[in-house]
Parts: C-alpha cells; sequence; structure tokens
C-alpha cells in the first residue's frame, strides 16, 4: 500500500517494486530519514543516467514523473549504432549476435508495457553515442 501524502514511511511501505536495487538505496536513504512525499517523487537522467531513468520506470511504479534525456531503449538495435561501441563486449560479455538475451534481460523496450509513469523524453538529433532514434523507439 502507498502511505498518504505527507504521512511517516516504514518498512512496510519499501522495496515494493518488482527489482529496482536504486530504488531500495533510496527508500533506505532518504525516505525514512528525510520528510518526502513519497506520491511525488520523480526521476530524472541523462546519457547513462537516461538508460537508467527508462529501465527504472518498467522496473517499478514509485515515481510520479520521470525525465529521460539521450536514454537508450534497445540495446540489441544500439547495438553497432552508437560511435563507440567498444565497451559492449566486455560490459555484456558476448556481442549481440552470440547472446542477444543477455542484452534483452536490461532492455527497457522488452518491459516497456509496465510503464505508467509520464515521461518527457529529451534527445540531441546529433548525438554519436545515443542516436535520437533510441530515445524515441
Amino acid at each position: 500500500t502507498t502511505p498518504p501524502p505527507n504521512a511517516p514511511l516504514d518498512s512496510t511501505h519499501l522495496h515494493s517494486s518488482r527489482s529496482c536495487p536504486f530504488t531500495k538505496e533510496v527508500d533506505t536513504t532518504s525516505l525514512l530519514t528525510y520528510p518526502i512525499d513519497a506520491k511525488r517523487i520523480g526521476l530524472r537522467g541523462h546519457s547513462y543516467g537516461g538508460y537508467m531513468t527508462m529501465w527504472a520506470e518498467t522496473q517499478t511504479q514509485r515515481f510520479a514523473a520521470a525525465v529521460a534525456g539521450a536514454g537508450l531503449s534497445d540495446w540489441l538495435s544500439y547495438y553497432g549504432l552508437n560511435d563507440i561501441d567498444e565497451w559492449m563486449i566486455p560490459f555484456f560479455e558476448a556481442s549481440v549476435y552470440d547472446d542477444p538475451a543477455v542484452y534483452a534481460k536490461s532492455d527497457p523496450m522488452h518491459f516497456v508495457k509496465a510503464v505508467k509513469t509520464p515521461t518527457p523524453i529529451l534527445v540531441g538529433d546529433r548525438d554519436g553515442e545515443v542516436p535520437m532514434e533510441q530515445s524515441v523507439e
């Protein structure tokens, strides 16, 4: 259950999201320490933070609003499109051709039906690292 606005939070309201580790960290360090209205929490990120914003809103409905800037929405279609893709194989430990499942499991597009959070998406039409299509896909 969600507590009423401005109600003190306790552990019964924490960790209700599916599997989003950083929301647990926010809950633990902030919501129990500071007077935060749990119904008015927002999320914003750009570049990798944009990806994390897109990922988080597929895993939890705890945010009232989000802003995703230059975020990756689909690792499979992103593969080979960016200007500096040499980090992907060491990070995922395989190419998308050898193990597409390792990319898909952390791909916001595979979970997009779960998104209920209003989210403006900010993009740059000449971004070489995160092509515009990634944000609007």
